[in-house]
């Protein structure tokens, strides 16, 4: 894209370029200048701003160095949205300056929420002023630099006066400048004001305050405010002339777009340093595009630069330079639905909206919303309001509609008295319940029930109904007549309230065309639990008793009859039952829970006798004596005492016979705990022996003969 800096309508910034000789490790200083064209509001528009000095560089902002002429929103209003909150004007302007005319400029204007009447002031600010690093060069250098400043001031009003006050403060240096002005209007052809500031020498420490002390308007008439006119920051450098030998890219301004889908993007111009007031130049080669197609994306430059109108050698490196441009906003305007909701329908119907110049095959995200949403709102009327929809390639331009919340038809299902027989007949605040219903189906049945209480206010809702009445209250007053006393079902004689009252009343309608009443007084639900009882075999029964666990009697009244055991005398479990225990009035309904009578076995201990026999006689019958305890009534032990002899001559033990699990074989309804063993003794048995020698005739020897018999 070919860009064209005309002389004495560029801005000069100035940068220092650096060249090192390597042989002699010298370095050389070079004077760079930078021309800046501001930019209009017509594409292949010419520079529009006065020309600046020979030796100045115009800034318009400290911090970004660009014109304030502009468009809202194109990023060129930086330094005097410091100085008082503002807005573009809805329409371009011409104005003079020097005897020449300016059109199609959009200028700052000062706005209020109201309109002026009488005389009022309007807000105050300052903006504090950057050097810039071309400058900073200079100052470095040893070189004078002055700094200055313009502002054009313009009313709006026939038979209006403005005044407005500057300043431009320089380290400890205050300048303070007025301007008064009164309406002035011809063909639509502005002449402004203009501030005009001295030069004032500043250091490369130097701290540089631009700052709108104050604006007042004088008159009856009403405005929306006033204009001011191009503030300007000018540097001036003593003596300024550029020695660089090579022309150097600087800065490629990209022109800022609207958001369209697309990377294609424009070179607006290019600053550029080591160049002469007195040269007219061009440049070609560049091409540009953005690095994607979404707002705030950045520009890529490509190609080779090619210069024409100057001798000069242009380096063609433009790494370095600044690039500056990007996607903006594209504005989309969205049209909300009139959109309703019944009020106990706590999910937010979803609000319908028509989009005008969204691109083809876009769309916004989130969702509109009611305002305030998620309140307990009455039935009304409420404004929709943009909610989360957003794109963030989209400036949404948002029409409101009426989100309307629809009133929640209530039905009377009946009133109805439940207690608990008392004695009385007074009915407590918990016990009468008056159930009201929604049909939420709309199909005419009710499916979702309330109750309330006996001063008609919302009880504790189940968890279905939550989400139909959250946090509301309800509560209609009624009467009603009761006198029954005896457990049973009964009428009751009930008046009806025309209107719901709460504060949620607002909000429903009373439907009392069908409903019933009813009232239950309930039998008292007594819950007896029989004690648990022990006895020994052969004793007498304890004492049976109960407790009531749940459930109390009325007053006085008593329970009658006795309960009851099952039969039985051997050891073992019976039951302890109801028997014949029951109310004194049918108001009860009693339940129980049985016990249990054990009967356990009765203990004995005893000592067996020691006894004895000669060998290869019969075991005598062995006995035993009770030592502690005693047999009931002709109750026999029924044990077996044993040995563990082998009849062979010794002494044994004498045993009680036991099973195979070691218990003691006896009579079931006893427990031998102890018993002393006895001895068993065989003893040898007397044998009685008689000899008889033989006779015999002498004959020399010595042997004989004999008989003998046991």
């Amino acid at each position: 894209m070919l860009e064209k800096l005309e002389k004495n309508k560029k801005c000069v910034i100035l940068k220092l370029m650096k060249k090192i000789i390597i042989s002699i490790c010298l370095i050389l200083v070079a004077f760079s200048v930078c021309f800046f064209v501001p930019k209009t509001n017509s594409v292949n528009a010419e520079a529009t701003i006065e020309t600046a000095e020979e030796n100045s560089i115009k800034v318009f902002s400290g911090t970004n160095n660009v014109s304030l002429v502009g468009k809202e929103g194109d990023g060129k209003l930086s330094l005097f949205e410091e100085l008082i909150q503002c807005e573009t004007s809805n329409e371009p302007v011409m104005f003079y300056r020097n005897g020449t005319l300016y059109k199609n400029q959009y200028v700052i204007q000062k706005a209020t929420t109201d309109h002026f009447s009488g005389d009022d002031v309007v807000s105050t600010g300052k903006a504090t002023i950057e050097i810039p690093s071309s400058i900073q060069y200079y100052l470095n250098s040893g070189k004078k630099v002055f700094v200055s400043a313009s502002v054009g001031h313009l009313g709006l009003s026939n038979n209006m006066r403005d005044q407005v006050s500057f300043a431009l403060t320089v380290d400890e240096n205050v300048e303070e400048k007025q301007s008064t002005k009164y309406w002035n209007q011809s063909s639509y052809e502005y002449i402004p004001n203009w501030i005009d500031f001295s030069k004032q020498e500043i250091t490369k420490n130097s701290t540089i305050i631009f700052e709108f002390k104050s604006g007042e308007r004088y008159g009856e008439n009403t405005s929306k405010g006033f204009y001011i006119f191009n503030p300007t920051i000018t540097f001036t450098v003593e003596n300024f002339q550029s020695t660089e030998d090579e022309i150097t890219i600087e800065e490629i301004v990209i022109k800022n777009k609207g958001y369209d889908g697309t990377t294609k993007a424009e070179i607006d111009h290019v600053v550029l340093s080591g160049i002469s007031f007195n040269e007219n130049l061009s440049i070609s080669g560049l091409s540009v595009e953005f690095n994607s197609s979404l707002v705030g994306a950045t520009p890529i430059i490509s190609g080779t630069p090619v210069i024409s109108g100057t001798e000069k050698t242009l380096n063609q490196d433009y790494s370095s330079a600044k690039t500056t441009g990007t996607i903006l906003k594209r504005d989309v305007v969205v049209k909300a639905s009139q959109t309703s909701k019944e009020y106990i329908s706590k999910d937010e119907t979803k609000i319908e909206y028509e989009t005008f110049n969204i691109l083809d095959g876009e769309s916004l995200e989130g969702e509109l919303s009611r305002e305030e949403a998620g309140s307990d709102f009455s039935a009304g009327k409420y404004r929709i309001v943009l909610g989360t929809l957003n794109n963030p390639n989209y400036n949404i331009i948002f029409h409101s509609n009426v989100y309307e919340i629809i009133k929640t038809e209530i039905i009377l299902e009946s009133i109805e008295i439940n207690k608990d027989y008392d004695g009385t007949n007074v009915v407590e605040n918990d016990e009468i319940e008056v159930n009201i219903g929604i049909d939420t189906n709309k199909d005419g049945e009710v499916d979702v029930y309330f109750n309330l209480d006996q001063n008609g206010f919302l009880k504790d809702k189940q968890e279905n109904q939550t989400k139909y009445l959250e946090s509301e209250s309800l509560h209609f007053e009624y009467t009603y007549f009761f006198n029954e006393i005896n457990a049973g079902e009964y009428p009751i004689s009930v008046t009806v309230p025309r209107e719901l009252t709460g504060t949620s009343a607002n909000s429903f309608y009373l439907n009392t065309r069908n409903y019933t009443t009813k009232a239950t007084i309930n039998q008292i639900e007594l819950t007896i639990k029989v004690d648990n009882k022990t006895k020994i075999y052969g004793d007498v029964d304890p004492e049976l008793t109960y407790s009531i666990t749940e459930g109390s009697l009325v007053g006085t009244e008593t329970l009658k009859g006795n309960i009851e055991r099952e039969q039985g005398e051997n050891v073992g479990e019976y039951e302890i039952n109801i028997g014949t225990l029951k109310a004194s009035n049918p108001n009860y309904q009693i339940s129980i829970v049985n016990g249990v009578l054990t009967i356990q076995k009765r203990e004995i201990e005893l000592e067996i006798f020691d006894a004895e026999k000669e060998y290869g006689e019969a075991d005598p019958t062995f006995e035993f004596n009770i030592t502690k305890g005693n047999l009931i009534g002709n109750d026999r032990l029924n044990i077996e005492i044993v040995s563990n002899s082998n009849e062979e001559i010794g002494e044994y033990e004498l045993t009680l016979k036991t099973t195979n699990e070691g218990e003691i074989v006896c009579n079931s309804n006893y427990l031998i705990v102890a018993y002393e063993k006895g001895v068993f003794k065989i003893n040898k048995n007397l044998l009685t022996i008689t000899i008889e020698i033989n006779k015999k005739v002498y004959d020399g020897t010595n042997n004989f003969s004999f008989s003998c018999c046991f």
